[in-house]
C-alpha cells in the first residue's frame, strides 16, 4: 500500500548519514524537510523556512504532514 512505501521510503531516508543533523543549525534529528530544497531541517529552522515563504522554502513535517 502506499502508506507503507511512504514509510519505508521516511525510514532509508532518516538512516543515511546526510541526514542526521539539520541542514542549517546542526541540531540532532531533523523531522522537517523542505520538499523543494530537499533537506531536512529541525523544527526551529522549519519555522524560519516557513518565514522566508513558499516561493523559497516549502516546509512539512516528516511526520504530521
Amino acid at each position: 500500500s502506499t502508506g507503507e512505501e511512504e514509510a519505508d521510503v521516511l525510514a532509508r531516508l532518516m538512516v543515511q548519514p546526510e541526514n542526521a543533523l539539520c541542514a542549517d543549525c546542526g541540531a540532532a534529528r531533523p523531522e522537517w524537510c523542505s520538499i523543494n530544497l530537499g533537506c531536512l531541517v529541525c523544527i526551529e529552522c522549519s519555522g524560519i523556512h516557513r518565514g522566508l515563504g513558499t516561493h523559497v522554502s516549502k516546509v512539512r513535517s516528516l511526520t504530521l504532514d
